[in-house]
């Protein structure tokens, strides 16, 4: 059982997590309200009192330790022929994989799918720890890909059913975790919660320089990619710029594609129409979009997209949103009543949806009120990321979650503590789950 050792928790996930960990680390007073930071920050915060560790998977290697945590950054295979990526990606996760259980964890907490997460979920095998799954992203992406790529999918789907316990954000991938037959008590979801950011955009609300008090200003704030939709939505302004004057784009996020973006801008001659404003901190961030008209979140349909955070917020801030019509965006937006739906992939139906709002006013309006209205409800989080992360452990035997001086969530209706089982024994999948990393499954 985890519990009769020594207290080892083990988090992974993407991302430069050493960045994140010196930022967000036991200095820092509050949790980040969204973004990378509030997930490692939460993960510091739960586990200050017993020793730690967090391992990412970047495009860059580093190691730093903070307070009780250990954090190591490991880079996954990059260039090269295929058969290269291929072996250097195998020896990344065979070094993770005893890295991981070289530490014995009593519990793992693993942030990713594919290849990551089958090695951790081998890891909490052998070392018989509680392995937590916790999803962030949609687990039932369009079924493409060749057979390999469906028996990948399939090994995902299984680790998920393995888990002792997966923790989702929000009711949309709830949902799908429950189509994938885990019982409603190994699961536990969470809520990001915005009143942080709508305090911080009415503070912070400027109108950039570029859009007068008469223009309608529509915004695009994400990463900077064509997966994101970004050159579908300049596209689509090519298309309206020319039959509406007022119109102004705004272009916020990581700079990924962004260089490509700005000389596709100036090529199209749009650069007094379409303005690029590369990344931008969380309060300017927050400012911009309660100073825009209207955000656009016109992610293309194989991106495996599970909750849009811009959406919310948006929301949040009675702005009305333009979006594909395809899920998460069709399970939280009503179209008509706080957004405008187009045809996924489609730049052309976009630029037809925002051009409905463009003349129309009163369908601009009634979309505000319908967005502030949908908002609303957004606002205060039932279950925050750190109360989720306390309570799966609290559920699985881990007693030292308990110590926190957070507020603890109370066990689930399906925990042993309710049900006055015994704690969850670690040595083997929970009662009616595959085993993980055994080949089976199809989407």
């Amino acid at each position: 059982m985890a519990t009769s050792r020594r207290v080892h928790a083990a988090y992974v996930r993407p991302g430069n997590a050493c960045a994140e960990a010196l930022r967000a680390g036991p200095g820092a007073p509050h949790l980040p309200d969204g973004g990378p930071d509030l997930y490692t920050a939460s993960f510091l915060r739960f586990t200050r009192d017993v020793p730690s560790s967090i391992t990412a998977f970047t495009n860059l290697e580093c190691a730093v330790t903070v307070g009780n945590t250990d954090v190591r950054c490991l880079r996954l295979g990059e260039g090269g022929s295929r058969a290269a990526r291929l072996l250097d990606t195998l020896w990344v996760l065979l070094r993770f994989f005893f890295h991981l259980a070289r530490r014995r964890p009593t519990h793992i907490y693993c942030f990713l799918i594919g290849p990551p997460q089958w090695a951790a979920r081998l890891a909490a095998l052998v070392c018989g720890s509680v392995y937590v799954q916790s999803l962030h992203n949609t687990v039932t992406p369009p079924a493409r890909g060749g057979r390999l790529t469906r028996f990948m999918r399939g090994l995902d789907r299984r680790v998920i059913r393995s888990a002792h316990r997966v923790i989702c954000h929000e009711a949309y991938l709830e949902n799908q975790v429950l189509n994938l037959g885990v019982p409603q008590e190994r699961i536990i979801r969470y809520e990001a919660g915005y009143e942080a950011f709508a305090a911080l955009a009415r503070e912070q609300e400027r109108r950039p320089a570029f859009a007068g008090p008469d223009d309608v200003l529509v915004l695009f704030a994400s990463r900077l990619t064509r997966d994101k939709g970004a050159f579908d939505l300049l596209e689509a302004a090519q298309r309206l710029c020319p039959r509406h004057p007022r119109l102004k784009i705004a272009f916020a996020g990581k700079d990924t594609d962004g260089q490509d973006l700005v000389r596709a801008i100036a090529k199209a001659g749009l650069q007094d129409r379409v303005h690029y404003l590369g990344f931008q901190p969380r309060d300017a961030l927050a400012g911009l979009v309660q100073a825009s008209d209207v955000v656009v979140t016109p992610t293309r349909s194989h991106f495996p997209e599970g909750r849009c955070m811009t959406m919310a917020e948006a929301l949040v801030l009675g702005k009305p949103v333009v979006a594909p019509r395809f899920e998460p965006f069709s399970f939280y937006l009503r179209h008509e009543v706080d957004s405008l739906l187009f045809t996924p992939d489609s730049p052309e139906d976009l630029s037809r949806q925002l051009g409905r709002m463009l003349d129309d006013s009163e369908l601009l309006d009634r979309l505000r009120r319908g967005a502030a209205q949908s908002g609303q409800s957004l606002l205060r989080p039932r279950t925050t990321y750190l109360q989720a992360l306390q309570r799966a452990t609290l559920e699985t035997g881990g007693a030292w979650a308990a110590r926190q001086d957070e507020p603890g969530p109370k066990p689930g209706p399906g925990s042993s503590a309710q049900r006055g089982n015994a704690p969850v024994q670690n040595d083997s999948p929970p009662a009616g789950s595959s085993p993980a990393g055994r080949p089976g499954g199809s989407r």
